[in-house]
C-alpha cells in the first residue's frame, strides 16, 4: 500500500521524515541518503506503539493545508504489510515512488 511520507529538513541540518498515517510517527536523520532507513524505524516504531494506519492511505493532498507540513517536501512509500510482521520486512518493502 502507497503511504504518503512527509520529509523536512530541520535547522540544524538533520530531516524529519513523518507518517502522518500513522498518528504522526517519524524519524529522525543527518544524511538525506539513509532516507529509507528513516522511513523503516518510523514504521516500526508506529507498530510497536500500536499505531497501525488506517484502512486505506491518505494522500498528500489531504494534508497540504496542515501548518505541520510546510516547508519540505511529499513522498509515496510502498509498505508492503503482506509479512507476517511489516517489522521483518526487507527494506524494499519500503521504496519511494514519487516525490511531490
Amino acid at each position: 500500500m502507497l503511504f504518503p511520507a512527509y520529509i523536512r529538513k530541520n535547522k540544524d541540518g538533520t530531516h524529519k521524515a513523518t507518517f502522518p498515517d500513522f498518528d504522526d510517527s517519524f524519524s529522525g536523520i543527518r544524511n538525506r541518503n539513509y532516507l529509507s532507513n528513516a522511513f523503516k524505524h518510523a514504521v516500526e516504531a508506529a507498530l510497536r506503539m500500536r499505531k497501525l494506519p488506517p484502512c486505506e492511505p491518505s494522500r498528500p493532498q489531504d494534508w497540504f493545508g496542515d501548518r505541520r507540513f510546510q516547508g519540505g517536501y511529499w513522498t509515496l512509500i510502498d509498505i508492503n504489510f503482506g509479512y507476517s510482521s511489516p517489522v521483518d520486512a526487507p527494506s524494499h518493502a519500503y521504496r519511494s515512488l514519487a516525490h511531490y
